[in-house]
């Protein structure tokens, strides 16, 4: 390990416990079975006011900036509920949709199966189980070492990192990292606006051809010789910055030691922002970038957002946030508090582990083109705070309605 890599880990050690606070999500402890959501996918999807409006988006996008989805992801029974909710909802609205696993799936109940093995290909096949059923746009990085399945309790079972340096490698060594302007590597418990996204790029005249790495930008973490990340609810980037990342990762050797490695390179570790950010910051100078409206408000919310609007700076030490208001401005130019929880044109809202949040977020927010869908089973999820994030929802409909980014 290099000198400035370790250093870099030092001053990195003590950003993964307020990390972790965050993730305080919606477990989904009464979720409902992924037979039943995947009928609320089916039967959403084929909503003929859907359909029509789908029509619409996409010519109204025909030449406007395209946007590349990456989810990250584990196939396994447990979790496709969780997929088949990205598809019927935010996830039809991305240029490019794709899901990038690990190739052991299954569970304990149906067995795991190693889909780089013919044995285990043909095993799985025999089972005749629908959960063993890799679709088209699921990608199997079959170069992944870490088994997700074999080290339950230890946070750095997700390989999140591996995963996404290996997902932009196959992505630029597959011809696609030119097939779109802009690239999202988005966590399947986040919901995505990309109608917003693309009208947040527009606002601001970029090239897709130039590096740009953007999202809800953690100031706790800025210190010397530190990079500033991009919290990995969201993580944008551009082409020039995808096809950047994907010639680098080319380079990147195996590591396979337990130890931790905060340098530009393979490592066994959970989360992928901080080493995202280091390879983009020390290996192609390009920085992070924070997303917010012109009022200094933010874009991107990194918890449930009917918990976010109400997060304030006189809180933080109640709420055990003072790490998130950290070294964040406290006024705009027009000497109001900036940094608050949300602009009416949101990127992204995260902590929906219970993917049935995931319609009622898109019942809200597109009621016309997404009809009430399915069971209803989503119908009796209640908001915290219902008044204000109701009314919060609205004011997004009616921006987005105005700029004609939905019908």
């Amino acid at each position: 390990m290099t000198a400035t890599a370790k250093r870099l880990g030092q001053l990195a050690a003590g950003m993964f416990f307020p990390l972790l606070l965050l993730l305080q999500v919606r477990d989904g402890a009464h979720l409902s079975s992924f037979q039943q959501t995947r009928r609320n996918a089916k039967l959403a999807g084929s909503d003929s006011n859907s359909t029509k409006n789908d029509t619409v988006a996409k010519k109204r996008h025909e030449n406007a900036i395209t946007l590349y989805c990456i989810v990250p992801f584990i196939w396994s029974p447990q979790y496709l509920s969780s997929y088949h909710a990205i598809k019927a909802t935010w996830g039809k609205r991305c240029d490019f949709l794709k899901f990038f696993v690990d190739p052991v799936i299954g569970d304990a109940d149906i067995g795991h199966y190693n889909l780089s093995l013919d044995s285990d290909v043909r095993a799985a096949g025999e089972k005749n189980n629908a959960n063993l059923t890799v679709p088209d746009d699921v990608i199997v990085l079959h170069d992944m070492h870490r088994p997700w399945h074999t080290c339950e309790g230890e946070s750095n079972c997700r390989n999140i990192w591996e995963k996404l340096w290996r997902s932009i490698l196959w992505i630029g060594t597959n011809g696609e990292g030119s097939i779109a302007d802009y690239y999202v590597k988005v966590d399947s418990d986040t919901y995505l606006f990309p109608e917003n996204m693309r009208h947040y790029v527009q606002e601001r005249n970029w090239s897709s051809s130039d590096a740009h790495y953007f999202g809800h930008k953690l100031y706790h973490t800025d210190r010397t010789k530190q990079a500033p990340i991009v919290s990995g609810v969201a993580v944008f980037l551009s082409g020039g910055a995808i096809r950047k990342l994907g010639t680098l990762f080319s380079q990147f050797k195996p590591n396979n030691t337990t130890e931790l490695v905060y340098g530009c390179g393979d490592a066994y570790i959970g989360g992928e922002e901080l080493i995202t950010a280091i390879c983009l910051k020390y290996e192609l100078s390009v920085d992070a970038e924070h997303t917010l409206d012109s009022d200094g408000n933010e874009l991107i919310s990194i918890g449930p957002i009917d918990e976010t609007l109400l997060w304030r700076r006189a809180q933080g030490s109640r709420m055990k946030m003072v790490w998130y208001w950290k070294k964040k401005p406290d006024l705009n130019e027009k000497g109001e508090e900036m940094h608050l929880c949300c602009g009416e044109l949101p990127i992204a809202f995260h902590g929906y582990k219970d993917p049935r949040w995931m319609y009622k977020i898109d019942h809200e927010i597109y009621s016309e083109e997404f009809g009430s869908g399915g069971t209803g089973d989503w119908k009796q999820l209640q908001y915290k705070n219902a008044n204000t994030t109701l009314t919060y929802l609205h004011r997004v409909r009616t921006a987005m309605k105005e700029l004609e980014l939905i019908t």
